[in-house]
C-alpha cells in the first residue's frame, strides 16, 4: 500500500511550501534594505541640514564682519568731520553721512556732560567735550551698531613751541636750543653738525623720530633730548632711533615719556586749513580791519579813509623770489595815531592780483610798539620790517602765505646788481650785492643791504615749500630772510606753527638769498597762560578715545554720567589688562579711600567722612523735605562731573600703563588729581551735602586707583 504524503496546513505540494518559504525571506530582506534606505536618507537630511547651518552660520560671520567694519570706518570717518569742523572755527556737526565702499552710513554724535578745562604736564592748557557717537550699518542677517564716546579735545596751537603739519627736518648748522613742547604730524628728522638740545617734556611725531636728515648723510654732532621731569639730557643717536629693533621700549628707557613716536600712539593734530585765510574765509570775515589792496574797510564792510601815511603800496625785490614784488604797506604807528587800529585786534589784508607768477604781499612797519594785542592776517606772502612788538610787549601774532623778516637796516630795491660774464651772460651777482654799499647799475641805485640785529616777538603760522619729500631749507630757514646777517642776531620769541604749503611764494630754499645770522629762537613762556594768547588764536584739534563698544566685550559704560561695568559681561581690554583696579574702585570705593597710598600727597586736600551723627542728621532731615538749595544743587553737579572726569581719565591711565608709556600715564594721574580736588572744593561748596560726599569719594578713589596703578607699575 503506498504511503501517503503528510499534509502542511493544506498544502499538499512541498514545492508550493518551498516557494511560500523562499517569498518570506525575500519579504525580510526588502524590509531590511527599506529600514537601512531610511537610515541613510536621515542621515543625508542631518548632514545636509549641519552644512546649511554652517553655511549660514559663515555668512553670518561675515555679515558680522563686514558690518563692523562698515561702522567702525564710519565712526571714524565722523571723527574726523568733527574734529575738522572745530579746527576751522566752526561748531562741530552732531550727525552726517558717510560713503565707504559705495555704502552710505549715518552717524549721530551726542554731547555728554559740560566742556571741561584741563592742563597737561607741562602746563599747556586744553578744553574736552565728550561725545558719545554711533553708528549702525545692517548687513545681510547681521547687524553692527558702534559705540563710542571720545572727548573733542582743543588745544591752542601757539602753545606749541613747533608744530609742523608735515614731515619735519631740524638740521641747524650753527649750535641751536629749542625750549617748548614739538609736535609734528608726520616724520621727524634731527640732524647738527654740532649741538642740537631740546629742552621739552613733549617731543612727538605721529610717524618715526629719526637721528639724521631724510636725502642726506647724517653729520657728526649730538642731539639731546631732556628726560620727562628731570634735568637730564639723553643723546638721541641712529642706534637707538625709531629705525631701529625696540625702539617702543628704548625711547620710554631712554626719555621717560618725553620723547614719542607713532608707534607709541601718538596721533594727528588737526589745525585750521589754509581755506581759513582765504577770501571770504573765517578771518578775513571775523576781522576788525580789512584792507584790500590799498584800500581799507571796517568789520562791516564800510570803505575807511585811511591816509597813505598808514598804508600805501611799494616795491622791491625779494631775493628768494628772485623777482620784484609790489606790496601794501601798513604802518602801525601810523595806523594807531590816525585811529585805525582795529578794536578787535585783528587786521586782515591781501592783494588780489597776486598769484604764484606774481607773489606781491602784504609788509608790515614801525611796529614795535602796539597798542593793544594783534593778529595779522593774509594769504599772501607777508614782509616784516624792523623790530616788531618789543615795547611793552603785547599778545601778536601773524599768519600767512610765507613770513619774510627784513631787518632794522632793511633799504628797498628795486632789482640786484646785473653783470656781464666773460661770454657776455647776464648774471645775478649777490655777493656784490652784499658787500657793496652803493652802486649804479644800468642807470638804477642800489642800497646797502646788510642788516643790524633784530628781535620779533609773536607767534608765526605759516606754509611752507615741500621739496622733495621735506620742507624746503628745514624748520631753521622756514623764516625767510634776504640780507647779510653775519655778526648780528635774530631773536624770535613766540612760536611757530606750519600747517599747509605755502601757494603764493612757491621758491624753494637758496642759501644765496642771504648770509646766516645768529638765531635765537624761544618759546614765549606768556602763550600758556589763555588770557596772554594772541587775538583769535587757532587750536589744535583731536579726538581722544574714552571707551568704545564694538559688539563685544566692553571696559565701562556711562550711565546718568557715572562710571559702571556691565554686570552681564566680563572685564575687557584689548591690551591685556585685567580690569582689577576699575573693578575694585566700582563695587568698593571706600576701600581704596581707606588704603595708604603709597606716593605723597602732603599737598593734596583729603576728603574726610562727616561723622555718623551729622551724616544721621543729614539723612533725616533730607526724609522729611530738606532738600538741596539752588547753590547746593550747582555745587553737587560740579561735583558729579568732577567724579565723571576723573573716572573717564583713571581708563585713559590704566589704558597707558598697560602699554607701558608711564609718562603720558602719570600726565593723566594729575589730571585726576586735578578733578579729585575739584570734586573736594564742590563738596566744600555745597555744605556737606552726602550726593556731593559720594561722587567727592568716587573721585578720590579714581585718584588712589590711578597713582597705585602706576606705582605698581614703576620699576
Amino acid at each position: 500500500m503506498a504511503r501517503r504524503l503528510p499534509e502542511f496546513h493544506g498544502l499538499k505540494d512541498p514545492k508550493l511550501l518551498l516557494d511560500r518559504a523562499r517569498g518570506r525571506e525575500s519579504g525580510a530582506v526588502l524590509i531590511m534594505a527599506l529600514a537601512f534606505s531610511i537610515i541613510v536618507g536621515t542621515l543625508l537630511v542631518g548632514t545636509l541640514t549641519t552644512t546649511i547651518l554652517q553655511a549660514k552660520t559663515m555668512r553670518h560671520e561675515l555679515d558680522a564682519t563686514y558690518a563692523q567694519g562698515l561702522a567702525e570706518g564710519a565712526i571714524e570717518l565722523a571723527q574726523k568731520q568733527m574734529v575738522d569742523g572745530a579746527a576751522n572755527f566752526e561748531d562741530p556737526p552732531t550727525s552726517g553721512t558717510v560713503t565707504i565702499d559705495s555704502r552710505s552710513i549715518n552717524w549721530t554724535a551726542t554731547q555728554l556732560g559740560m566742556l571741561v578745562e584741563r592742563f597737561d604736564i607741562d602746563g599747556v592748557r586744553m578744553l574736552a567735550q565728550p561725545y558719545e557717537i554711533t553708528a549702525s550699518v545692517d548687513e545681510g542677517s547681521a547687524t553692527s551698531r558702534i559705540t563710542r564716546v571720545a572727548d573733542l579735545t582743543l588745544s591752542p596751537m601757539f602753545q606749541y613751541a613747533v608744530f609742523f603739519n608735515m614731515l619735519c627736518e631740524i638740521s641747524p648748522d650753527a649750535a641751536m636750543g629749542i625750549l617748548g613742547r614739538i609736535h609734528v604730524n608726520g616724520d621727524l628728522y634731527l640732524d647738527t653738525p654740532t649741538t642740537l638740545d631740546i629742552d621739552t617734556d613733549h617731543l612727538q611725531a605721529t610717524g618715526g623720530i629719526y637721528r639724521g636728515r631724510l636725502n642726506e648723510d647724517t653729520r657728526a654732532g649730538i642731539v639731546t633730548v631732556r628726560q620727562q621731569e628731570t634735568t637730564n639730557y639723553v643723546e638721541l643717536t641712529e642706534a637707538d632711533d625709531a629705525a631701529s629693533v625696540g625702539w617702543v621700549q628704548s625711547a620710554l628707557s631712554n626719555w621717560s615719556g618725553s620723547v614719542q613716536s607713532g608707534a607709541h600712539g601718538v596721533g594727528k593734530v588737526t589745525g585750521p586749513d589754509v581755506t581759513t585765510i582765504e577770501p571770504g574765509g573765517y578771518y578775513e570775515s571775523t576781522a576788525g580791519l580789512k584792507v584790500i589792496g590799498t584800500q581799507a574797510y571796517n568789520g562791516s564792510g564800510l570803505l575807511l579813509s585811511v591816509p597813505t601815511t598808514a598804508i600805501k603800496e611799494q616795491s622791491f625785490y625779494d631775493a628768494r623770489e628772485k623777482k620784484t614784488v609790489t606790496v601794501t604797506e601798513i604802518d602801525i604807528e601810523q595806523l594807531s595815531a590816525t585811529g585805525f587800529y582795529p578794536t578787535n585786534g585783528l587786521i586782515y589784508a591781501r592783494r588780489p592780483e597776486a598769484s604764484v607768477t606774481t607773489p606781491n604781499g602784504i609788509r608790515i612797519v614801525n611796529g614795535s610798539t602796539l597798542p593793544t594785542p594783534l593778529t595779522i592776517v593774509t594769504d599772501n606772502p607777508l614782509y616784516i620790517q624792523g623790530n616788531f612788538n618789543t615795547v611793552n610787549k603785547q599778545p601778536a601774532s601773524v599768519i600767512a602765505d610765507a613770513v619774510n623778516l627784513l631787518s632794522n637796516d632793511w633799504v628797498d630795491m628795486t632789482e640786484l646788481i646785473k653783470v656781464e660774464t666773460s661770454t657776455s651772460e647776464e648774471t645775478t651777482d649777490l655777493d656784490h650785492v652784499l658787500t657793496t654799499e652803493l652802486a649804479t647799475v644800468n642807470t638804477r641805485e642800489v642800497a646797502t643791504k646788510v642788516a643790524s640785529s633784530t628781535s620779533y616777538n609773536l607767534s608765526i603760522l605759516t606754509g611752507a615749500v615741500v621739496e622733495d619729500g621735506i620742507t624746503s631749507g628745514g624748520f631753521e630757514n622756514l623764516v625767510r630772510l634776504h640780507e647779510d646777517w653775519t655778526g648780528q642776531t635774530l631773536t624770535i620769541l613766540g612760536a611757530i606753527v606750519v600747517l599747509f604749503e605755502s601757494q603764493y611764494a612757491t621758491s624753494p630754499f637758496s642759501a644765496s638769498a642771504f648770509v646766516d645770522p645768529t638765531r635765537v629762537f624761544s618759546f614765549d613762556p606768556d602763550l600758556l597762560d589763555p588770557a596772554l594768547l594772541p587775538p583769535y588764536a587757532p587750536s589744535g584739534v583731536y579726538m581722544r578715545r574714552v571707551y568704545w563698544d564694538d559688539n563685544r566685550r566692553i571696559i565701562f559704560k556711562i550711565d546718568d554720567s557715572k562710571l559702571s561695568l556691565f554686570p552681564e559681561t566680563p572685564v575687557y581690554d584689548p591690551w591685556n589688562y585685567d580690569g582689577s583696579y576699575l573693578s575694585k574702585i566700582i563695587d568698593d570705593p571706600n576701600a581704596y579711600l581707606d588704603k595708604e597710598r603709597k606716593v605723597d600727597y602732603s599737598n593734596k586736600a583729603e576728603a574726610e567722612e562727616p561723622d555718623t551723627a551729622d551724616r544721621t542728621t543729614k539723612t533725616v532731615a533730607e526724609q522729611s523735605g530738606d532738600t538741596a538749595t539752588p547753590a547746593q544743587q550747582v555745587s553737587i553737579q560740579q561735583a558729579e562731573t568732577a567724579a565723571s572726569n576723573a573716572e573717564s581719565e583713571l581708563v585713559w591711565a590704566l589704558d597707558k600703563i598697560a602699554r607701558g608709556t608711564l609718562g603720558p600715564a602719570r600726565s593723566s594721574a594729575d589730571w585726576i588729581t586735578f578733578y579729585a580736588e575739584e570734586a573736594q572744593t564742590a563738596y566744600d561748596n555745597s555744605g556737606g551735602r552726602p550726593e556731593a560726599f559720594d561722587a567727592l569719594k568716587r573721585a578720590r578713589a579714581a585718584e588712589t586707583a590711578a597713582w597705585e596703578a602706576i606705582s605698581a607699575a614703576t620699576p
